[in-house]
């Protein structure tokens, strides 16, 4: 009996150690190890942005690119900070421009656009008087439901919300595009010394830089503003006049932050015949004004996209809601598109106290995305949804950030069976070219080399084609990627007329993705081959319409097989 007791006081002094070593586990980290952070520093806060257009008057296309700049709107996911001013007139030529961010710079403080952005966020006044309207109105459209409801129910009321109005002011920001090399399809062409049958497109094409510049807003010139420089309508002339003036000979600086660059293209094929026949047949014709008009625009999205890749301002960061399906409440407001790529981090305490963001998933938004460009009420429950497409469990409560890419894949593959051979593709997203499309959904062109031996004689074939596909993500590791593609396969082999002869095929394909990480996946797939009647030549004149490509290459056709890997960008 005794024995039993001593057991039973033993096993309940060792459960209870357990159960204080548990309860200090969760606050105490051991040396080297991670623990959860009980901190929430998933604040986003809207960034607000001026742009500005660098303007050669001299060169060519430059008053039209001025004259259709004015009509780019300034991405959704940024409180708009247009101004007055909305070109900068350089002085000489590209080529005598040695340093164009200084020289953008000294322009802004000779114009004093510090200035302006100033008075736009103060709603300054004809008579200089300045107001909170602007402040207050961002405050509470930069506040999410969640805010408003706490704030709600404070003593403070909305008026919490109010108080970070102040704190928007520093994330003025100044984006400065420049288009450079502008052409005509024609003009690129003639440059080329292209010859007229390859001439099978119509737009531009040309290549923007984007200077990026940030206000600099502090307490101290916090205090300025309303110590030495405010302004109310029912102040009497003399303060106003010295107030004024105060403010007009004042000078809010600016800084460069960085800059990025790359090419436009605003192209399309004409309508023809050929081997471009079926793609110009999809092709919903512009004209060269709508064209340009989307290329001035693309520059502006390529530029900001760019940049949001490297600079946290530009990246939307808000609270994974649940889990099953993954939701966050960030929607048209923040800019959300479909196929947009966000990172989710659990946030994690080392041992020194320091918090450390741990990356634990990948995802992509769906069509799912809520329309919230309404002000915060605290009384909405929408939710936008994404689609997992690598990485862990994930858990509400973790963090989701935007971290864009570029929406492009290239793969090899190596296939077998009746056709088979080394292949290399290039493939695209398509919500990435044009939006409104059904998520994961991508364009593909491959090219692929083959041999084969007929009666005792090595053939050489090649073969391209172009499709589309679609992935179906599951088990956070694994996707289903059916597709549909039309190509041609080409031989000179056997030809006693130097000609290259070939034929049409159907290819609809699917193949199975297993992610060693959430952009580099192993891919293996089935195909079918099905060429279309009919054989072509070269030169033009030697076609075959009532023969198949089997007819003079037997089994040629069929199903093959392919492991390869793909690396997305």
């Amino acid at each position: 009996m005794k024995i039993n007791s001593k057991i039973t006081c033993l096993f309940l002094q060792m459960t209870m150690l357990l159960m204080v070593f548990d309860v200090l586990g969760q606050n105490v980290a051991r040396e080297g190890k991670l623990v959860k952070s009980p901190i929430n520093t998933n604040k986003y806060d809207r960034s607000a942005l001026t742009m500005l257009l660098i303007n050669y008057p001299g060169e060519i296309h430059a008053s039209q690119i001025q004259a259709e700049f004015l009509k780019v709107d300034v991405p959704s996911k940024f409180d708009d900070n247009t101004l007055s001013v909305r070109s900068i007139n350089m002085e000489g030529n590209r080529s005598n421009t040695m340093n164009a961010s200084n020289s953008i710079l000294n322009t802004f403080n000779q114009n004093k656009i510090g200035n302006s952005i100033i008075a736009k966020w103060y709603n300054r006044q004809s008579d200089g008087s300045l107001d909170m309207k602007l402040i207050e109105e961002r405050a509470h459209y930069n506040a999410k439901g969640m805010d408003v409801a706490i704030a709600g129910n404070s003593k403070k009321g909305l008026s919490a919300i109010m108080d970070i109005g102040d704190k928007l002011i520093a994330n003025s920001y100044i984006l400065v595009m420049d288009y450079s090399g502008v052409k005509t399809a024609d003009e690129y062409y003639d440059a080329n010394n292209t010859a007229s049958n390859q001439r099978t497109s119509h737009g531009w094409i040309g290549n923007y830089s984007a200077y990026l510049y940030k206000l600099n807003y502090d307490e101290s010139i916090y205090s300025v503003i309303y110590d030495d420089l405010w302004l109310n309508k029912e102040d009497n002339d003399k303060t106003k006049a010295e107030r004024s003036a105060r403010f007009e000979s004042s000078i809010f600086p600016v800084s460069y932050l960085e800059s990025v660059s790359g090419p436009l293209n605003a192209m399309q094929l004409k309508p023809q015949k050929g081997d471009y026949a079926i793609l110009s047949m999809f092709t919903v014709q512009k004209s060269d004004d709508e064209l340009f008009s989307e290329m001035v625009a693309k520059g502006v999205e390529k530029a900001e996209y760019d940049i949001a890749k490297t600079l946290e301002a530009f990246q939307v960061k808000t609270t994974v809601i649940s889990a099953n399906p993954i939701t966050a409440k960030i929607g048209k407001k923040e800019g959300l598109k479909v196929d947009d790529r966000y990172f989710i981090y659990e946030k994690v305490q080392k041992h020194n106290g320091d918090i450390k963001e741990v990356k634990r998933a990948v995802v992509r938004a769906t069509n799912k995305i809520i329309d919230n460009r309404a002000m915060a009420t605290g009384h909405s429950t929408d939710v936008s949804k994404f689609y997992q497409i690598g990485g862990n469990r994930v858990e509400e409560g973790m963090l989701l950030k935007q971290k864009n890419d570029k929406g492009i894949g290239i793969f090899v593959n190596y296939s077998s069976g009746n056709i088979g051979g080394y292949g290399i593709g290039l493939e695209y997203m398509i919500n990435k070219l044009v939006h409104g499309f059904p998520p994961s959904l991508k364009l593909f062109a491959e090219f692929a080399t083959d041999k084969k031996t007929y009666d005792y004689t090595d053939v050489n074939f090649t073969r391209y084609n172009i499709g589309i596909s679609k992935s179906f993500y599951f088990g956070r590791k694994f996707q289903l990627e059916p597709s549909f593609a039309y190509g041609k396969e080409e031989t000179s082999d056997g030809a006693s007329d130097n000609n290259t002869y070939g034929a049409y095929f159907l290819k609809p394909g699917i193949k199975l993705g297993i992610n060693l990480r959430h952009n580099i996946q192993i891919m293996v797939g089935v195909n079918y081959y099905s060429f279309l009647t009919g054989v072509s030549g070269s030169d033009g004149e030697s076609h075959y319409d009532q023969v198949k490509w089997t007819e003079l290459y037997p089994e040629r056709e069929g199903i093959s097989t392919d492991v390869g890997l793909r690396l997305q960008f």
